[in-house]
């Protein structure tokens, strides 16, 4: 395993624990009760900016993870 593919993984592992933990945060404060369907209508939109920022984390980690793996195979 080279420097290089070391860390891309490293970097895909991280971005997708973090991503994951942006993505469900909203849904955990919806189960909590902390977050009413009155506050999502006020916000007026579809997902939160976290919800978002999670997807597009767990997006660079994937990218991330298929870099890594045409890396170590070639």
């Amino acid at each position: 395993m080279s420097a290089v593919t070391f860390d891309l993984d490293l970097a895909a592992k991280i971005f997708a624990t973090i991503g994951f933990g942006l993505f469900l945060w909203p849904m955990v404060q919806r189960v909590r009760g902390l977050d009413t369907p009155q506050k999502a209508k006020e916000r007026s939109q579809l997902k939160s900016r976290e919800w978002w920022l999670g997807f597009v984390l767990i997006c660079l980690a994937l990218l991330f993870q298929r870099l890594a793996a045409q890396q170590a195979g070639g």
